[in-house]
């Protein structure tokens, strides 16, 4: 079996993982609040991030390779890109856990998939020109997005939720231009380990300022909470890093994209949640916005997933 095939798989389970996690974070809306939810996710990410970068410290102390800390060229750059990314990834994440209350999970998925568009045009601020077949993508994604959210009768305005993710978006897609310019100066685990300690410490801070949390509600969502930030976002990322070693760029983004497929799959498997034929053609077309849009770039979608440790 190759490596690369090892990595196809790997790529295809993490982004189950990452589609599935909108199912999580969906069965929680009525018993825990965005924050207090987030504070779970997040917590427990920077915990299981901070366990995976000290067992490869072991691992590569005892095989002589590597010193305490991990090698950084620039402190300066891991502690300011951790900064700006967490706060990034945490307002993003806030969004995407505000939208979901009011909209379903195979939605979220969707909508949330927009940041991959937004990526290439937030670059035309930093010199980067993009390729003439986005501005397509981007015409198909707004239709796409008409039919998902705006239904039959009603106006061009969107639901509050779907305004609210995709304010997320435009955070997600920030987040992953800015860890595309400090991974290249700083370890990308302790990197990305940071970014989820910042979200963790701005969580339970939003927590106890803007809800009532209570210790037996939160104990009881305890569950979707540890799927959302270890199995999705710790293992996931992990996951990731290894498997997009052996994988084409291309192909790992196109791969990456059917976490929307999979958020719409495991609402329907595990929550009962249906689409109506509108609001799967809606899915339909930004899917393909985001397939069409990926198929000539060479780039990495989330160079922080890309951790060759």
């Amino acid at each position: 079996m190759s490596k690369q095939f090892i990595g196809v798989i790997l790529l295809l389970i993490t982004t189950m993982l990452w589609g599935c996690s909108f199912v999580a974070q969906r069965t929680s809306v009525d018993a825990v609040d965005a924050f207090t939810f987030n504070t779970g996710r997040m917590c427990s990410a920077a915990l299981a991030m901070g366990v995976v970068v000290l067992i490869r410290w072991m691992i590569n102390r005892g095989k002589g390779k590597e010193a305490w800390p991990p090698p950084i060229t620039d402190k300066k750059s891991l502690l300011v890109g951790g900064l700006l990314c967490g706060l990034c990834l945490f307002i993003g994440i806030s969004c995407m856990q505000l939208g979901i209350m009011t909209t379903s999970a195979g939605k979220t998925g969707f909508e949330t998939a927009l940041y991959i568009i937004e990526v290439p045009i937030f670059a035309l601020f930093i010199g980067q020109k993009p390729r003439k077949i986005l501005w397509f993508c981007v015409l198909l994604a707004i239709v796409g997005l008409w039919f998902l959210a705006v239904q039959p009768g009603e106006t061009m305005a969107l639901a509050k939720g779907d305004i609210i993710l995709l304010i997320g978006t435009v955070f997600f897609a920030l987040q992953i231009l800015f860890m595309d310019h400090y991974v290249e100066k700083a370890d990308p685990m302790l990197l990305s380990t940071l970014q989820f300690a910042v979200g963790g410490i701005l969580a339970p801070i939003c927590m106890f300022l803007f809800e009532e949390p209570t210790w037996a509600a939160f104990a009881g969502e305890l569950p979707p909470m540890l799927y959302a930030g270890v199995l999705s976002s710790a293992v996931g990322f992990t996951l990731a890093a290894y498997a997009q070693q052996y994988v084409d760029p291309t192909v790992a983004s196109l791969l990456m994209s059917l976490e929307g497929v999979f958020a719409v799959t495991g609402a329907w498997v595990i929550i009962q949640e249906t689409m109506s034929p509108r609001e799967l053609i809606g899915c339909a077309l930004m899917f393909a916005a985001t397939i069409i849009t990926q198929l000539p770039e060479r780039q990495r979608r989330e160079t922080y997933e890309t951790d060759n440790s």
